[in-house]
């Protein structure tokens, strides 16, 4: 029963309202994936109930104490526990009867926490097969319990009609709280016909029935129950549980536990219903000795208290509690992406939302007027959105009401596979160095079908080929349109929330925004990793070995992960050009719009070079030598390629077949051997080994030439141009019905937008790479940019751009001067264009004739292209991203027998 995700709260509204006008801030700090349901009695709602529920089995516990530090820690408290792990576990009607009970409340619930409910259903089928029984059960041996609540009848009357005909040997009561004038007391003496009545209170700090009348009074034995509890402790118990014990002369026994008091509220009569939500259980058993022996409670020769002798001091308000009646009662309130929904107990009619931060800071107001009781708004992003209150005219007009954010809430998905995802996801948010990101990639739900095998040994090394591997593992496999095309708005949801793609994008966007920052050295050891490398075992024949591939670091394994990914992006929209470059056509372009899938991947990718770039991981290197002997030159060359061991240039003046090697620390006994089973003479014994350390960025710059194309600049020319190309204006971005999705798309192009932009801009470009960089900054604008962009809004861009750049890092010494080019100059340029194009497009048209090579020319169905040469009927043009098989260059031509063009000018 544990790792417990789902945690929903049901607890009483008014006391709810309570205690969040004096919030300390502190609230869901630990607790974030909680949920919490208000529910409104005529009295209060005070069960205590927890239900834990697993794929097969469930864990039912029913009593007195409240889900605090004292309820279940250090006050007195009586429980009933029962397990289940079949239908036919003899404690099944048990759960039957208070799965019931708790599903009459789930009509409290609102927004995703009812979606957060039917998971129960869903990730614990069993307890739709539950059957309700009226009657007692048998759970063991002479002991039978039922389940009672109010409901149509009182909790009162529930028990007398079970209680034997007969008279009762001994009552005794356990209470915190009774009514003023003992009604309780009063109703029970007359209904059971008790021969002696023990009723056992706080005399310290609970309430206690001191009207009771005089005539009653010498009918009842009162004592303390310090006085009852041989281990009680002043300085921490407190009396909380709440027990009734009926004992008969035949030696039947029943004993009543659960939540009521002693009082009518509680417990109702037997023609009158209790004002509270309760739930009790009734244990019936046979026995030579009672329960409360077994529990320790000793009231005989104790002494006994006299009512009007108890000092009067200011008790416990117990089950009181003031509520002040505002006009409106605000009942939950979520935020989803960048909409915040409001539930009010009914329309509101000129008022005022304030949200509040932590610090009880008002951080945004909103003035609205609504026919409906529930309140959509859209908030501007901000951090520590803690709760909200309405006002009018600066007095406020409800209760205070705690944000649940849906984001958070989504995370606790009692999917296995989801499970283990946010656990990773977790993992990195306590502490963003560790290596959790090569499992946290595994999860990724990638929108194609071949993948990359040969991946980067290093930024700097050559690009992997695209062909074929095994798929990775994958919380869930769905197609591009099964992603885009769910069945409910609730079903909508909850896939949107728990898409792995997504909670990933935003758990590194959230690392590299700053939020979370822990810096712990990356530890180097290859031994643990051995084989990692290649994940297939080598051939061979009869009982020959296999091939141990060589060891790898743990910083390297997260360097190849992140470069899998990108190179499997790079491979996709690679593939998604594919008709363009058969047809050599521009309307052969990509035309079905971009999916969230791929803009999830993309969003991902360009986190990840931003986070690592500036990154680097350590490792040792240890140097070792050996006697080189031409004989065994087959054997020595064999270890060389199985550890992957390059010789260093260092001689031996007096040795001359010495030769020298350097090898990762951790493989250094490992290579000796491999050695001295040769022939021990190899080897060279040391005095000492000193290791050498070594420092390796995640990340280079890189170059991007006809020669050599390598590091951030290869990624950003042929996977964020291929993304770009896909995403050309004819193509667009997926448009749904729900309103959601469609916020959640528009904030991943924002940020695709602003972290693409800032790559760009934070490296140190050549000249020959100068025009291809302006065409991912005009693409970026053009067809990502998911806001209007206007002279004024410029400033906006700047800021966005220079926070990114303060959190990064790495810091290109380029950077300022690359964004005040692109500011002040490309950025209104684009917008003067923008509006000619949109307006005025005649001035944009100009014969191809006669066009400047290296001229900048636009299509709809491609974008921004640079113009290389030009014919009778045909174009050559250079797209970042669009590159033939085999060619060095990203050129293509294309059939064009128009005479004019679109012009960027």
């Amino acid at each position: 029963m544990a790792n417990i995700k789902n945690v929903n709260v049901f607890l009483d509204g008014k006391f709810l309202e309570n205690y969040f006008e004096n919030t300390s801030g502190r609230e869901f700090k630990t607790h974030r994936t909680y949920s919490y349901t208000p529910v409104y009695e005529a009295g209060v709602f005070h069960p205590k109930i927890m239900l834990l529920t697993g794929p097969k089995e469930g864990l039912l516990i029913i009593g007195s104490g409240n889900i605090t530090s004292s309820g279940l820690s250090s006050n007195d408290e009586i429980w009933g526990a029962f397990h289940l792990n079949s239908l036919e576990s003899k404690n099944a009607p048990i759960f039957a009867s208070a799965w019931s009970y708790l599903q009459g409340f789930f009509a409290n619930a609102q927004g995703f926490n009812t979606q957060k409910l039917s998971w129960f259903s869903q990730y614990s089928p069993w307890l739709n097969n539950l059957e309700v029984s009226m009657d007692f059960v048998n759970v063991d041996k002479g002991v039978d319990i039922k389940f009672i609540s109010n409901g149509s009848t009182s909790l009162y009357q529930q028990i007398v009609s079970v209680l034997p005909r007969q008279d009762v040997k001994q009552l005794t009561i356990i209470s915190p709280y009774y009514d003023k004038s003992g009604q309780v007391i009063e109703q029970l003496i007359t209904d059971v016909k008790a021969n002696a009545i023990d009723c056992v209170v706080d005399a310290e700090y609970g309430l206690i029935p001191v009207d009771l009348s005089t005539k009653l009074s010498k009918l009842i034995s009162f004592y303390d129950w310090k006085d009852c509890n041989k281990e009680f402790k002043e300085k921490y118990n407190r009396l909380h549980a709440k027990l009734f014990h009926f004992q008969y002369k035949d030696g039947i026994e029943y004993l009543v536990i659960g939540s009521a008091n002693a009082s009518l509220h509680a417990l109702g009569t037997l023609n009158l219903k209790a004002k509270n939500a309760e739930a009790c259980l009734i244990i019936r058993r046979r026995a030579t000795k009672t329960y409360l022996d077994e529990l320790g409670i000793k009231i005989a020769n104790n002494k006994r208290l006299l009512l009007n002798e108890i000092p009067k001091k200011k008790p416990m308000l117990g089950n009181k509690v003031s509520y002040s009646g505002f006009e409106y009662r605000i009942t939950h309130a979520e935020l989803s992406g960048q909409k915040l929904a409001v539930y009010v107990d009914k329309p509101v009619k000129g008022a005022s939302l304030f949200i509040f931060n932590s610090f009880d800071e008002i951080i945004i107001t909103k003035d609205f007027t609504s026919t409906k009781a529930t309140l959509v708004v859209e908030i501007p992003k901000v951090d520590q959105l803690f709760k909200i209150g309405l006002f009018k005219k600066k007095q406020r007009i409800s209760n205070y009401s705690l944000v649940h954010h849906v984001d958070n809430q989504a995370k606790t998905n009692p999917d296995s596979t989801l499970a283990e995802l946010n656990t990773i996801i977790e993992a990195l948010s306590a502490d963003p160095d560790n290596d959790q990101y090569i499992e946290l990639l595994r999860y990724v739900d990638y929108p194609l079908l071949d993948e990359p095998k040969n991946i980067l040994s290093s930024p700097s090394g050559t690009i992997p080929k695209r062909h074929e591997e095994r798929p990775v593992k994958s919380a869930r496999s769905l197609t591009n349109e099964e992603f885009d095309q769910l069945k409910s708005k609730q079903s909508f949801e909850h896939d949107l929330h728990n898409n792995p793609n997504i909670q990933i994008s935003e758990a590194l966007r959230i690392i590299s925004s700053g939020l979370i920052k822990k810096s712990v050295a990356i530890v180097e050891n290859q031994e643990e990793l051995l084989a990692k490398e290649g994940e297939g075992s080598a051939k061979g024949e009869g009982g020959q070995a296999p091939q141990v591939s060589r060891v790898v670091i743990k910083g390297r394994l997260i360097e190849r992960a992140i470069y899998k990914h990108l190179s499997k992006l790079d491979s996709y929209f690679f593939d998604q050009l594919e008709n363009l470059k058969r047809e050599r056509v521009l309307n052969s372009s990509p035309s079905r719009p971009i999916s969230i899938k791929e803009l999830s991947v993309v969003a991902i990718a360009l986190e990840l070079i931003y986070i690592f770039h500036g990154r680097k991981y350590e490792y040792d290197k240890t140097e070792f030598s050996l006697n080189y002997q031409a004989q065994y030159v087959d054997e020595i060359r064999s270890v060389e390629k199985k550890y992957k061991l390059t010789r260093l240039e260092k001689t031996d003046s007096e040795i001359k077949n010495r030769t020298f090697y350097e090898v990762d620390s951790s493989l250094l006994t490992s290579i000796k051997d491999e050695f001295n089973r040769i022939n021990s003479k190899l080897w060279v014994d040391q005095s000492e080994y000193i290791p050498t350390t070594y420092y390796e960025d995640y990340f280079e710059e890189g170059v991007y030439t006809e020669e050599e194309k390598s590091g951030i600049k290869y990624f950003l020319i042929e996977m964020l141009g291929g993304f770009l190309a896909s995403a050309n204006p004819q193509a667009g971005f997926i448009n749904t019905e729900f309103e959601e999705v469609n916020e959640k798309i528009k904030e991943m192009r924002k940020r695709i937008f602003e972290c693409g932009t800032f790559l760009c801009l934070n490296l140190t470009w050549r000249e020959s790479e100068i025009q291809k960089r302006k065409i991912l900054l005009l693409d970026l604008l053009n067809s990502v940019n998911p806001n209007f962009l206007e002279s004024d809004s410029t400033h906006r861009l700047s800021t966005s751009l220079k926070e990114l750049y303060n959190k990064a890092k790495f810091k290109s010494d380029e950077f300022y001067a690359n964004l005040s080019v692109y500011i002040m100059e490309l950025v209104p340029q684009f917008i003067s264009w923008k509006s000619l194009y949109e307006y005025d497009r005649s001035k944009l048209t100009e014969p191809v004739k006669g066009q400047s090579l290296r001229q900048i020319v636009y299509s709809r169905f491609l974008g921004f292209v640079i113009l290389r040469t030009y014919g009778f009927d045909y174009l050559i043009i250079e797209k970042p991203g669009v590159l033939l098989e085999g060619e060095e260059e990203d050129l293509i031509k294309i059939r064009y027998p128009q005479k004019s063009i679109i012009v960027y000018k």
